[in-house]
C-alpha cells in the first residue's frame, strides 16, 4: 500500500504549487499518479527524464540538488522529445490524408467503433442470441432499444419482439449486452446487410472470434442476415 502523508487540517488543505520545489506531494511539477485530495501520494516529476523520475510525496526536490550540466542533459532530453512528437505527427497527418482519400462506401460501423449513444431509446434493432438457455436458435430477432443498464454508457438494453429466454429479464423478452457486441444491431443496419450479404461475411470477421464477458463469439455461427 501506498504511504500517504498524515492527515490533518494543513495536509488536507494544502493545494498545487505548495510544495514547488521542496517536496513533491503539491509541487507544480508533478506528474500523473495516485493522489488524495490535492497530493500527489506516488506518481513521477515532469521535470526529470522519462526514466528513474518515479517520486513520493515526500520526495524532497531532485531538481534543485543538480548541478548546470545534469539539467542541460536534462533539457536535450525534452528537445528529443520534441522532435520524436514532430515526427509523430507528420507521420500520423500522412496517414489521416490517405485515409481521407479513400473510395469508401456506407458499410455499419465495426462495434468496436460505436460512438456512446449509437444505440438510442426506441431504435429498431436486430439481435442473435448466443445465450445457452436460448429458446430460439439460429436467427435474428427483432426488437427496440429500451432503458437500461448502462445506457449510453458501454451497454445496450432491447426488449425483443419474441419471447425467446424463460428469464426474469422483461418475462423472457429482455437482452442485454456490451456497445461492442456484433449480435446486436440496428434494423437500419440489419438492412444493408441483407442488400449486401458478402460485406457481411467480411464485416462480421473482424467483429467476430473474440472473447465477450468472457464467451467466445464464432462468426461462423452468426447467420447471415436475409
Amino acid at each position: 500500500m501506498d504511504r500517504e502523508p498524515i492527515w490533518n487540517s494543513d495536509t488536507i488543505n494544502k493545494k498545487k504549487g505548495d510544495t514547488t520545489f521542496k517536496q513533491c506531494g503539491w509541487c507544480n511539477n508533478r506528474g500523473d499518479g495516485s493522489y488524495r485530495y490535492d497530493c500527489m501520494i506516488d506518481g513521477y516529476c515532469n521535470l526529470l527524464k522519462n526514466y528513474n523520475n518515479d517520486v513520493q510525496f515526500d520526495t524532497e526536490c531532485k531538481i534543485i540538488k543538480l548541478g548546470k550540466n545534469d539539467i542541460e542533459s536534462i533539457k536535450q532530453s525534452k528537445v528529443h522529445k520534441i522532435e520524436e512528437y514532430r515526427r509523430m505527427i507528420e507521420s500520423t497527418q500522412k496517414e489521416i490524408s490517405i485515409l481521407i482519400n479513400l473510395a469508401l462506401d456506407d458499410i455499419p460501423v465495426l462495434p468496436d467503433n460505436r460512438k456512446h449513444n449509437h444505440f438510442n431509446i426506441n431504435d429498431e434493432v436486430m439481435v442473435f442470441a448466443t445465450f445457452d438457455e436460448s429458446l430460439i436458435k439460429d436467427r435474428w430477432l427483432s426488437g427496440k432499444v429500451v432503458s437500461g443498464y448502462r445506457h449510453h454508457d458501454g451497454c445496450v438494453s432491447v426488449y425483443v419482439d419474441e419471447k425467446y429466454h424463460n428469464g426474469e429479464n422483461l418475462d423472457g423478452h429482455g437482452y442485454g449486452a456490451g456497445m461492442s457486441v456484433p449480435t446486436c444491431i440496428l434494423k437500419s443496419e440489419y438492412d444493408w446487410f441483407v442488400k449486401n450479404p458478402e460485406r457481411f461475411k467480411e464485416w462480421i470477421n473482424i467483429a467476430c472470434n473474440k472473447s465477450f464477458n468472457g464467451k467466445i463469439i464464432n462468426s461462423v455461427q452468426i447467420p447471415i442476415p436475409c
